[in-house]
């Protein structure tokens, strides 16, 4: 029996309405098995400013969801697609849900 996994995709985005059109035809061929969430960037002069607000949106966001939670950075691990392969194995066969989190233009501040 092969289990089902839920992962969602937490993103601060203001949504690239030049793609629409293809993003809302990936999230309906994907809805079974992947939830997107979008957080809408804040607009403001100070980068400090900004990724407290973003990162507290993401937090608020996060409160709802309790699975195992991975933040895509820069300054992070990279992976090979067979590892990024066997962490989504890993998670299948723990039957644990997984979160993406892609943060804004700076960085989000979790710590």
């Amino acid at each position: 029996m092969i289990l089902a996994i839920m992962i969602t995709i937490l993103s601060v985005s203001d949504g690239h309405k030049h793609f629409s059109i293809p993003i809302e035809e990936y999230k309906k061929r994907t809805d079974k098995y992947l939830k997107h969430i979008t957080i809408r960037p804040i607009s403001h002069t100070n980068s400090e400013y900004i990724v407290v607000k973003e990162t507290l949106a993401i937090l608020e966001a996060l409160k709802k969801l309790k699975w195992k939670i991975y933040l895509l950075d820069e300054r992070g691990k990279s992976l090979t697609t067979r590892a990024f392969a066997e962490l989504i194995e890993d998670a299948r066969n723990e039957s644990d849900d997984l979160i993406f989190i892609i943060g804004g233009s700076y960085w989000v501040d979790l710590e």
